[in-house]
């Protein structure tokens, strides 16, 4: 994802995704992107009439839903690489 420059603070900017990008990447239709933007649980803003989502929200909102939905007494599935780090 392309990085923007921010001039005034010194601080890169990540690329802005449409609503179609954000369906995209979570598999969803773009209608449920806007009731998600509408409900607020999605950090976005507007650009004119249209919807901008941060990709760094977007990767915020997905790790908030995971930790909503996982119950406690269940671990959460390890990578085989993160597997082969740990010792015994």
């Amino acid at each position: 994802m392309e990085k923007l420059n921010d001039a005034t603070s010194g601080r890169t900017l990540d690329a802005a995704l449409t609503v179609e990008d954000v369906a995209e990447k979570l598999k969803v239709s773009p209608a449920t992107v806007y009731s998600l933007l509408r409900a607020g649980e999605l950090v976005s803003y507007r650009v004119g009439r249209s919807w901008r989502v941060d990709e760094a929200d977007l990767m915020l909102y997905i790790q908030h839903q995971k930790s909503r939905s996982v119950p406690a007494h269940i671990e959460p599935v390890m990578s085989n690489e993160a597997k082969l780090g740990q010792t015994s």
